[in-house]
């Protein structure tokens, strides 16, 4: 069996098998040696080269294979990538898929395509299949071209900005500088093509092999007129006069036969100069405009005439294994122009134009491209930027693209708001504050200095009002810290002290999810080595609750999660609750996390928590922890189950949980830091659920404590113990909407509200209910804000207190 019907064969049984799964969501490799490529999810992580790992191929991974061609089966067609190519995979489901080819050369075939396109982008090309088709691309050291088999393909070209139209078996090599599609032989299609059709191909050779036949010439263009002489007595001698011209011509011609024997006939030639174009010297374009996408590619110009292919480097994170692995990619050479930046946050893949002045380019000199794969400051790791030894570049060209990638910032934050609190007598308050800001690769550094008056006669200040005694005087420490982070959410080593971080996870039974705006300045740190992190957290370190006579908490948890093959979880920490009078009290916890579906779009796991009680200061009381003396051996403790899945923009977790003593579900929430909200119960039943769109955002949490007559528990005060928390957010073209409400024995509520003994105020403040509703608009440095709130407080309010903002940022980078 030949080679060609082999690989026909292999992909009409994959497809006829695998079709189902395709059809849907799945992304897998269909046919090649997987043991001998190289895996890297989206956080650069690299990835077991197994054939379970490979079918969960997702956006933003890194496929390399050395040594073996492999066959990669998607929901809209099959990529033929050919050995010793990377691959970064975009949106690979949606109707406008989306790849790009870092170096090597690969067949993209399209089916179920109708009114979609595929875009491939290379370091300088961008090529885009509409429609079902089959495209060759090749992109190394010695070619830059695409292939066009079938189907409507168009090449953008990066260099030259110019954009054409590819036909039905035609090949374009990009780096000539005037290049033209041209016309490929059989043997080409039949070697690169996926699912070569036999038939077409002979069609093809016979429509090549029948002979040209050459156009017929145009007759010049020449006018004569032939006097012959009426009997002459000697034949008459023609004779021919030409008249000399500088210039390319057309010629018209008139020919005379004199009547004069002895006199020759003269033929007079008169030329017509012929406009010929000069040779190009500038080349002007427009961009394409950047597409809504979460990956952009964005490429520097550079001149028509290339050096050899220019060479690429990828670097999906800091901790990308491209130090584990040298040969990976290539080095880049130094360039006249800057680096251009390929983001992957596992999205669509579109060329973005630089910010530059929109001028000629010259084609005198060549440029080497180099491109990078970097993630998002807050969803990616850290990217190391290398610094290249640049030679003379253009005046005037890269003035905002440098400023742009300047690692470095610094400036003021100024905010003026005005607070009509109907929560404390209708009070009424300004406050103006000052926030200096430092930034400088992956370090940032916020200060805050507030002065706030309510008459205009008397002041109160952060800066000025220095405490005594030591809790004070840390409190007013810290007070002067808005925001310090080291690092980023997703780097090896992350500090941060700011309010947005909330400890807040999957594993997680202690806090309640976070609710709206924190006035809290929390701790928050992650170190990971390998599969294993810790974590460290402290709710608020201006210490206000304390200050109050209130509890604070802090956390600490090690986590093994496994990257590769099972991804089995399981964690092992201890929630702190450090009271007013100076105990401490450790609730120890162990967590599981067991995979049931794994798949890139799909995740479904089992939850398995325990934990347990332990007085630790300023004496240990381990009897709380294990007695033996009891039949339950544990005195105090919570266990619980459940399943928790994400699909999509969809998340849900339900837990069933049993309880007994100090320990019960949600210990911490914004209703627990105003009053007590302990209770005691046989069973717990805890639900969330939560979407997260483009614009839209929406997260219910339910919590329902029964005894053993199934019916809702009291707590300590007299009201109902179930807990509830709603919050909704909408943003679009700068205009945020944000909705919020907790409430403890909403049950209850909802219930004197129908019979007409509780007010609809109760259910969104006072005594068991918290609740907020913010309006905000951001346009360039200034953002505005209203937000009406009611806090957390035992007492019946009937008025909000209303907040009214605005805030303007200036500063400069370097």
């Amino acid at each position: 069996m030949s080679r060609v019907l082999k690989r026909v064969c292999l992909a009409l049984v994959a497809m006829l098998v695998l079709f189902p799964i395709a059809a849907e969501d799945s992304v897998f490799i269909g046919d090649g040696d997987i043991g001998g490529i190289r895996l890297f999810d989206s956080q650069g992580t690299r990835l077991e080269s197994t054939a379970e790992v490979a079918s969960n191929i997702g956006q933003g991974w890194i496929i390399h294979n050395p040594d073996t061609p492999i066959l990669i089966i998607t929901p809209k067609g099959s990529i033929n990538l050919y050995e010793d190519s990377i691959l970064i995979t975009g949106d690979l489901i949606s109707r406008n898929p989306s790849l790009y080819l870092v170096k090597g050369k690969a067949t993209f075939t399209t089916y179920d395509m109708e009114g979609g396109t595929l875009s491939v982008a290379t370091p300088v090309s961008l090529f885009k299949l509409t429609g079902d088709g089959e495209m060759f691309v090749i992109t190394d050291d010695n070619e830059e071209s695409v292939t066009s088999f079938s189907g409507e393909v168009t090449s953008f070209n990066s260099i030259t900005k110019a954009t054409k139209h590819i036909a039905s078996f035609q090949k374009l090599l990009m780096q000539e500088s005037l290049a033209t599609a041209k016309q490929i032989p059989a043997g080409y299609y039949l070697t690169y093509a996926t699912y070569p059709d036999l038939m077409l191909a002979k069609q093809l050779i016979s429509e090549m092999a029948k002979p040209v036949i050459a156009p017929t010439p145009r007759a010049p263009k020449v006018s004569s007129v032939l006097l012959r002489p009426a009997k002459p007595s000697t034949p008459a001698t023609p004779g021919v006069i030409i008249m000399p011209s500088t210039a390319p011509t057309f010629t018209s011609v008139e020919e005379k036969m004199l009547t004069l024997p002895p006199e020759p006939s003269y033929l007079s030639v008169r030329t017509e100069p012929v406009k010929v174009p000069q040779a190009p010297t500038t080349l002007t374009s427009t961009w394409i405009p950047k597409p809504k996408a979460r990956i952009v590619v964005t490429v520097r110009p550079m001149a028509p005439q290339m050096p050899t292919t220019p060479t690429s480097k990828v670097v999906a994170t800091a901790e990308l294994a491209i130090q584990e692995e040298p040969a990976l990619l290539p080095e880049a050479t130094p360039s006249v122009y800057e680096e251009p930046q390929v983001t992957i946050d596992r999205a669509e893949v579109a060329v973005q134009e630089p910010v530059v002045e929109s001028a000629p380019i010259a084609i005198e000199e060549p440029v080497t491209v180099e491109s990078e794969t970097m993630a998002t400051q807050e969803q990616a790791p850290t990217v190391a930027e290398e610094k290249v030894p640049l030679k003379e570049k253009p005046q005037g060209i890269l003035s905002t693209v440098e400023q742009k990638t300047k690692p470095g910032s610094f400036g003021l934050e100024a905010a003026y708001s005005f607070v009509f609190d109907g929560t404390d007598n209708d009070s009424m308050s300004h406050a103006l504050s000052l926030k200096p800001y430092f930034t400088y690769k992956n370090v940032s550094l916020i200060l805050q200095a507030s002065v706030t008056t309510e008459d205009f006669s008397t002041y109160s200040s952060n800066v000025t009002d220095i405490p005594t005694g030591t809790l004070p005087l840390i409190s007013y420490g810290f007070g002067f810290i808005d925001t310090l982070r080291i690092g980023y959410s997703s780097s090896p080593f992350f500090l941060a002290l700011d309010k947005s971080h909330h400890q807040s996870s999957l594993l997680d039974l202690f806090y309640a999810p976070a609710f709206g705006e924190s006035n809290k300045l929390s701790l928050y740190n992650k170190i990971e080595v390998g599969d294993f992190s810790s974590t460290i957290y402290f709710d608020d370190l201006y210490l206000t609750r304390l200050l109050a006579n209130k509890s604070q908490y802090g956390s600490f948890a090690l986590t093994y999660a496994k990257s590769e093959g099972y991804r089995f979880a399981f964690s092992l920490g201890a929630l702190a609750k450090i009271t007013p009078s100076w105990t401490v009290d450790l609730y120890p916890n162990i967590n599981f996390l067991f995979p049931i579906i794994d798949v890139r779009t799909t995740q479904l796991n089992a939850l398995v928590m325990a934990s347990g009680y332990l007085p630790t200061y300023p004496t240990v009381d381990f009897s709380q922890f294990v007695d033996a003396t009891l039949s339950s051996f544990f005195p105090n403790y919570l266990l619980s189950g459940g399943l928790s899945l994400k699909q999509g923009p969809f998340f849900a977790k339900i837990l069933a949980s049993i309880s007994d003593g100090e320990n019960r579900n949600l210990l911490i929430s914004d209703l627990s830091y105003a009053f007590d909200t302990s209770y005691s119960s046989s069973f717990d039943i805890l639900a969330q659920a939560t979407y997260e769109g483009e614009h839209f955002k929406a997260d219910l949490l339910l919590n329902l404590p029964f005894d053993n007559n199934l019916r809702i528990v009291t707590g300590n005060l007299p009201y109902k113990a179930d807990f509830s928390q709603l919050t909704l957010s909408y943003k679009q073209k700068g205009v945020t909407i944000s909705l919020g409400l907790q409430e403890m024995g909403v049950s209850e509520t909802l219930t004197g509200i129908l019979d007409g003994s509780k007010a609809i105020t109760t259910l969104f403040g006072g005594q068991t209910a918290t609740s907020f509703l913010s309006v905000a608009y951001s346009t360039g440095d200034l953002t505005l804000k209203v937000k009406a709130d009611y806090p957390p407080d035992t007492t019946l309010f009937t008025t909000p207190r209303v907040t009214v903002s605005a805030l303007y940022k200036v500063g400069m980078q370097f």
